[in-house]
């Protein structure tokens, strides 16, 4: 069945989408892409280009509160964003404010990861001086992802401007 290399039959249906696609008389090993050593550590690297690094965020209080009272805002439909540039340029970073209006953990983490996942999208088009803080609004547990990216857009670009 499998090779002893971690190339089975699950692996293969969780790494190739067309694997579910095959007839039912094929064998997965006969059907499926050659198999390659693959260690443990090279599958987290490979999703380590996928997540919002740590560097990228922000995490310290006296860091949100120094954006909070020296920022400038932008106001969107979803959220403010309060934006600060810094002197000096380590990459951007990104902080999220989410209160309990917005409804229970589950709802407010779920707003966060979409928002984690637009400004992630976003991030190449703002410049790495910059820090912003997203504190988001009750319409935003309403809104598409699309309609979160489009105004995640919309602030950096208003930033690039500054």
């Amino acid at each position: 069945m499998g090779s002893g290399r971690g190339c089975g039959p699950k692996t293969a249906g969780r790494s190739f989408p067309a694997a579910g696609l095959r007839d039912a008389g094929s064998s997965a090993s006969a059907t499926s892409a050659p198999c390659e050593p693959r260690g443990p550590r090279s599958f987290d690297i490979e999703q380590r280009s996928f997540r919002f690094p740590k560097q990228c965020r922000l995490l310290r209080s006296k860091d949100f509160r120094l954006v909070y009272d020296r920022g400038f805002r932008v106001s969107g439909p979803y959220f403010a964003a309060l934006c600060l540039t810094r002197p000096e340029a380590q990459g951007p970073r990104i902080g999220f404010s989410a209160s309990r209006k917005l409804g229970g953990a589950v709802q407010r983490n779920r707003i966060r990861r979409l928002m984690r996942e637009s400004v992630r999208l976003e991030m190449g088009g703002l410049e790495p001086r910059w820090d912003v803080v997203f504190h988001l609004r009750t319409s935003a547990a309403t809104a598409s992802f699309d309609e979160l990216r489009v105004e995640v857009r919309r602030v950096f670009q208003r930033c690039a401007a500054c």
